[in-house]
């Protein structure tokens, strides 16, 4: 029996009144925020740039694909060309709401010539890293960028999917650090009978799948989202198969990092699907989400257990400095 066919009525209410709770209206809001692109170089090679940032490539764990998309003309907007040999004349702020992107042949001459303080440099392709560094020095631009340029959307959701998943598998694993979880977990289905102690299906979820449609492009319109929905859903069905059947029973008592690292697997894999069906139209069915959740087990406990630790000396660290200045303030008395 499907996880919609005991009550399907409820079921759909349950996740309307979920969606109501969700401030999706931002996600619309990020995706539109503004920013620009000043490509320094020649015509030829902002050809080339052009034509790297339409495609989509997705290379993770085994599963791998590729597509092109046309930029949308506000995409191509965006982008500002800036003529090497005019370089001079031209005046280009350094703040974060530029991105600079030089052609590796003139590197040399807009060190001499410019007083630009950050740049990337583009030589032929968009590498992983390339994208990886852009992403991470704009964070508050990510769901923007991925919004308008196809070829940085695996890593713009896949950030934003380990972001929730992470939240999520410290829920699951019952960890002192709550406040990282941003809004309440509203249950929408109930736990997974005699597994563990933690739901799969959970408004963070749902605000993945917004945020993930967002940055694919994507305005979000909460009922056209439904077959993402019906993803998410089948991917929970998915998540009590594999529990049950492939790695058995959880314990009383199981280890936090466990119970934290299949939670985390379970979103991961989710996320996952909907961003493969939203960018290459690929119907992932609950039976693939569990085999990619056994796939990602591995990955799943080393950032969990990476988070944990790392809260814990955070936390640490934060309490050695607050003994101190009381013992100075105590001492100062």
């Amino acid at each position: 029996m499907g996880i919609f066919n005991k009550n399907k009525g409820e079921m759909k209410e349950n996740i309307w009144n979920e969606i109501k709770k969700i401030n999706w209206k931002k996600v619309n809001k990020d995706s539109l925020m503004d920013f620009k692109i000043n490509y320094i170089g020649d015509i030829e090679s902002l050809t080339v740039f052009i034509t790297e940032l339409e495609k989509s490539k997705y290379d993770f764990f085994g599963v791998k694909l590729d597509k092109e998309n046309a930029l949308t003309a506000k995409a191509r907007e965006k982008i500002i060309f800036i003529d090497i040999n005019k370089i001079e004349n031209i005046k280009i702020d350094n703040n974060n709401s530029e991105i600079n992107i030089v052609d590796n042949k003139y590197i040399n001459k807009v060190r001499e010539k410019t007083k630009i303080r950050k740049y990337y440099i583009f030589n032929s392709i968009l590498t992983e890293e390339n994208i990886e560094e852009i992403i991470n020095d704009h964070e508050e631009l990510t769901p923007a960028l991925g919004f308008n340029y196809p070829a940085l959307r695996a890593i713009a959701s896949r950030k934003k999917i380990t972001e929730i998943a992470i939240q999520n598998g410290v829920w699951a694993a019952g960890s002192s650090f709550a406040n990282i979880i941003p809004g309440p977990h509203q249950i929408v289905t109930a736990p997974l009978e005699g597994a563990s102690d933690f739901t799969v299906l959970t408004a963070n979820e749902l605000r993945m799948i917004f945020i993930t449609a967002g940055i694919s492009g994507r305005i979000i319109e909460p009922l056209k989202l439904i077959p993402e929905l019906v993803i998410m859903i089948s991917g929970a069905k998915g998540a009590q198969m594999l529990a049950t059947q492939s790695i058995g029973k959880i314990p009383v008592g199981a280890g936090n990092i466990l119970k934290g690292a299949i939670a985390f697997a379970f979103t991961f894999a989710i996320g996952e699907a909907v961003f493969l069906n939203i960018n290459y139209g690929i119907k992932i069915d609950s039976k693939k989400i569990a085999e990619r959740v056994k796939v990602l087990e591995e990955f799943s406990k080393e950032k969990i257990s990476k988070f944990i630790k790392k809260k814990k000396q955070d936390s640490e660290e934060s309490i050695d400095v607050e003994s101190v200045e009381t013992e100075q303030v105590m001492n100062d008395n």
